[in-house]
């Protein structure tokens, strides 16, 4: 089956859609406890389990309109037509599952990290018992990593110099810029192991702004139109500048769109509207580095002295009293993974990192998608890369990390 993304919106029957995929795993040989299900609340694990077992029911009562339908879309979405076949494999794993319903692995994000958390990366670091709580109460540690940091001299120097630069004196203000730091440290360690961005000047970037335009203009399905009828609202104005003229938001801007010209400029000759866009994806990533090399790294270097000095406190602390957030055990099993592939340790991908999931992982399917974060991803993807089915369902205007 390989890899799957679903596009789902709300009220368009997701979690049908689900039931169906996971028992189109099931026709595709896989045993229930070799499918790891993964969701983002309670409520939708709950859900999901109930409208599995539910549409199996259904199936199994032939005849039926509801029976009907979903051997419809089993064989829609499958590469099983035998419907005969359809009836005889999903029996089959109704009563297993039935028999052993601890088996089946359908979780939330947070509780399927904690499992790996707790049967891996914290034992690894002397831990064997913790307490997991809420942001709220995590506050408390937030306010004795900066009771800890003022204490220390040398890292009160250091992080008062930064917040006064980047923040007004309050104290809610520094715990909110401690949590923020805390919550994106796992972007220092990525960064940390990519390879350095090339140097360009601006002189260099400009130039090859402006040969850019130059070749745009040269189109003749360009040359021949008026402005109005070239460029999408508010990118004429961006185009008709030189790069050194334009604010830091118009760079971004610029940089941040699909294209900016119109649909219809290159609708009688896609040939030519796909060499437009490749010419602009290249100077997009010309540009990104640049502006990434001019505004981003400077300010990057500043956060990791910081972060380092936070994490160091934070840590510390935690480890002590043996009370996480969720944050706090998708960061640390992250670490644990990161620093393990770079010094010869387990990884997610070895044994050690299915036994700590009771079993190996065939098929995987992901709910909300798009509500992944960047660090659940890194932890998750392991196991996407090794299974021999991967479906995420999720619809994208619905992000809570809508910036990305």
């Amino acid at each position: 089956m390989g890899y799957k993304v679903v596009k789902a919106s709300a009220g368009t029957g997701k979690t049908y859609r689900l039931s169906i995929e996971y028992m189109n795993m099931l026709l595709q040989g896989k045993a229930p406890e070799e499918i790891v299900v993964i969701t983002f609340t309670r409520k939708a694990t709950a859900e999901i389990r109930a409208k599995i077992f539910s549409n199996i029911e259904k199936l199994m009562e032939r005849g039926t309109a509801e029976s009907d339908m979903i051997v419809e879309s089993l064989v829609k979405i499958g590469n099983m037509s035998e419907k005969e076949e359809i009836f005889k494999i999903i029996s089959r794993r109704r009563a297993e599952m039935l028999r052993r319903k601890d088996k089946i692995k359908i979780t939330t994000i947070d509780s399927f990290i904690n499992s790996i958390f707790s049967k891996i990366a914290a034992p690894a670091s002397g831990l064997y018992s913790y307490e997991i709580i809420d942001d709220t109460l995590n506050r408390e540690y937030l306010m004795n990593t900066l009771e800890k940091i003022v204490e220390n001299r040398a890292y009160f120097s250091q992080f008062r110099e930064f917040l006064e630069k980047y923040t007004e004196r309050d104290i809610e203000k520094y715990l909110e810029w401690i949590g923020k730091i805390l919550d994106f440290r796992w972007f220092f360690s990525i960064i940390e192991n990519e390879p350095e961005l090339k140097a360009v000047s601006e002189s260099e970037i400009s130039a090859e702004f402006e040969k850019f335009k130059e070749r745009f203009m040269s189109f003749e399905e360009v040359s021949e139109r008026e402005s109005s009828k070239i460029f999408m609202a508010g990118q004429s104005e961006i185009f008709g500048k030189k790069l050194e003229e334009m604010s830091s938001n118009k760079k971004k801007k610029f940089i941040t769109v699909d294209r900016f010209w119109k649909k219809e400029v290159f609708k009688k000759n896609p040939e030519s509207g796909g060499l437009a866009e490749a010419m602009y994806g290249e100077l997009k990533k010309k540009l990104a580095d640049y502006i990434f090399n001019k505004e981003v790294y400077p300010l990057y270097n500043e956060l990791k002295s910081i972060e380092k000095v936070v994490s160091e406190v934070y840590d510390n602390i935690k480890f002590k009293e043996r009370k996480f957030t969720h944050s706090d055990i998708a960061y640390y099993t992250f670490d644990y993974f990161s620093r393990g592939e770079g010094e010869g340790k387990i990884t997610a991908a070895d044994l050690h990192f299915y036994e700590a999931i009771d079993s190996s992982v065939r098929a995987i399917l992901i709910d909300e998608f798009q509500d992944t974060s960047v660090i659940q991803w890194k932890i998750v993807y392991p196991i996407v890369k090794n299974s021999e089915t991967a479906v995420c369902v999720g619809d994208e205007k619905q992000s809570i990390y809508s910036f990305r």
